[in-house]
């Protein structure tokens, strides 16, 4: 029996999971927002910080790796045949459970041992307690959000995103209830907010499961096997941790600098969620969407639509991130100081958080991009060339962020990841063409590229001819709303002309043809 699948559209899957990623982000900023009013820069605000890293980093070793990179492949293959797709994810989810409940207890003893590593600028400090106090009480998040994300792989293998995309709003919502709550209750902002992590992933895990089953997806569970399937999926799934390892300790790295200057943790921390908007919902849209649809396409031989969708995916993201880019180079004062500057949040956070999101923006192209190429090695049931040109990016991101402290003091950090992500974007392109994806002139691509960077360069000199005068009204009260909206908007409407007169309209509407 054949399992009901959803037909993939590129541009239509990607807009869906693009609206609720959105949603999520919106979310997020106002949880944000909330918590620099009421937190600013604070011990309470880098401890829950760092503590927050610590599942989010296993995390993303698991669910971004192994069960997105290796696991939605595998699940493709089994398509046709409900009986064999319900008991290979079955045998798969029984296997995580196991190795997760492991993590959680493990961790829980080496809490101490963990905060250091990643954090060892904090060590005989208020912030080391609180850190070790926050993650022992968050980290089963990782057991949760992990396990929702192997039921997620079986809904996205399937052509199902919704849910999946909407399902983390439900953590920023459940945030914004516990600054709300806690701040207003006069309770402890930072244990009501560390509370909250795990309650957030147990909803998120129960919202996927349920939809698992409300369309008869779920699978049976039991006492798992090490079978020939299962060793398979760990040779797949074994380089796909290992290059989510490397990703970590790039951030490790970034962390460990930031954490020897008081404030540090909190600006990168602010910068990159600013940062993450465009790269969620452009680049994270991108990556749901292809792996499965690609794989499909890889695995029937269809290498004019290989290629015809992975030029629709560079010129479609190319049309969205690269104004966002220049945007947030152009005006990354303006930015931050609309969104945080209040309470706690000072004008010297602003400062050194908008330094922080210019070198982030450099790089946001180079993220996206990698959420194009990745998934071409990944349907392929490549993993091994990912990591590997994951490990060099990170030993280039070490050697200059440790370079450029004396220089560049915390920034060196941001000015490291920057560098490293551009490297990595153009190996894993240079490396694509063993699957015939050469990015040669095909229907004038590269044309096309020129004529959104225009665009986008023209709005920029827009911005920056018109922050300074926008900016003089930023002291008075709602009127600094009102103009930074005024200013985005026009701005937006300035690109969407200049993008309309190019003609670049039809490629998003039409895409490439043979």
């Amino acid at each position: 029996m054949r399992l009901k699948q959803k037909k993939i559209s590129l541009l239509p899957s990607m807009l869906t999971v693009g609206f609720w990623t959105l949603a999520s982000r919106i979310f997020g900023f106002a949880r944000d927002i909330m918590m620099a009013s009421f937190l600013g820069s604070t011990a309470v605000a880098e401890a829950f910080i760092i503590a927050f890293a610590l599942p989010n980093m296993f995390r993303r070793f698991f669910a971004e790796g192994a069960l997105n990179t290796a696991l939605i492949p595998m699940l493709s293959d089994r398509l046709k045949n409900i009986h064999e797709f319900k008991k290979f994810s079955g045998n798969i989810i029984s296997w995580l459970i196991i190795l997760l409940l492991t993590l959680v207890l493990t961790a829980e003893i080496f809490m101490p041992q963990l905060v250091t590593i990643i954090a060892s600028g904090f060590k005989n400090s208020e912030k080391f307690k609180l850190c070790v106090e926050y993650g022992r009480i968050m980290f089963p998040y990782i057991f949760l959000i992990s396990l929702g994300s192997a039921y997620a792989a079986i809904l996205n293998s399937l052509g199902y995103f919704k849910m999946t995309a909407a399902a983390p709003i439900l953590l920023n919502i459940t945030l914004i209830c516990a600054l709300f709550f806690s701040k207003y209750l006069n309770l402890d902002i930072g244990l009501s907010i560390t509370y909250s992590i795990p309650f957030a992933g147990l909803l998120q895990m129960l919202s996927i499961i349920l939809t698992c089953y409300i369309n008869g997806m779920m699978p049976r569970l039991y006492l798992p096997k090490l079978n020939s399937e299962t060793k398979k999926f760990l040779i797949l799934a074994g380089p796909a941790i290992l290059a989510g390892g490397v990703v970590q300790l790039n951030l490790l790295v970034g962390r460990q600098i930031a954490s020897f200057f008081d404030g540090a943790i909190a600006w990168l921390n602010y910068a990159d969620r600013v940062f993450q908007l465009p790269l969620g919902v452009i680049g994270i849209a991108l990556g749901i969407v292809l792996l499965p649809d690609l794989s499909r396409k890889f695995k029937s031989k269809d290498f004019i639509g290989v290629k015809q969708t992975t030029h629709q995916a560079i010129v479609t993201s190319l049309y969205l991130v690269l104004p966002s880019t220049i945007a947030l180079m152009v005006i990354p004062h303006s930015i931050i100081r609309i969104l945080f500057e209040r309470g706690e949040f000072n004008f010297m956070d602003t400062h050194f958080t908008a330094q922080a999101l210019f070198i982030f923006a450099i790089g946001l192209p180079s993220f996206v991009l990698q959420k194009i190429f990745s998934p071409v090695f990944f349907a392929n049931n490549n993993t091994k060339t990912p990591f590997r040109i994951a490990l060099v990016s990170m030993l280039a991101n070490i050697f200059i962020a440790i370079a450029l402290i004396p220089v560049c003091g915390f920034l060196a950090t941001a000015v490291g990841t920057t560098i490293s992500s551009w490297l990595m974007v153009c190996l894993l392109i240079y490396r694509s063409s063993q699957y015939e994806l050469k990015l040669e002139m095909y229907h004038n691509l590269f044309h096309i590229i020129l004529k959104i960077s225009a665009c986008s360069l023209l709005m920029g000199l827009y911005l920056y001819q018109i922050d300074p005068l926008i900016a003089e009204n930023f002291s008075e009260g709602l009127i600094k709303y009102l103009a930074f909206i005024f200013m985005i908007s026009t701005a937006l409407l300035i690109y969407l002309f200049l993008t309309y007169l190019f003609g670049l309209n039809k490629f998003l509407r039409f895409g490439f043809t043979k």
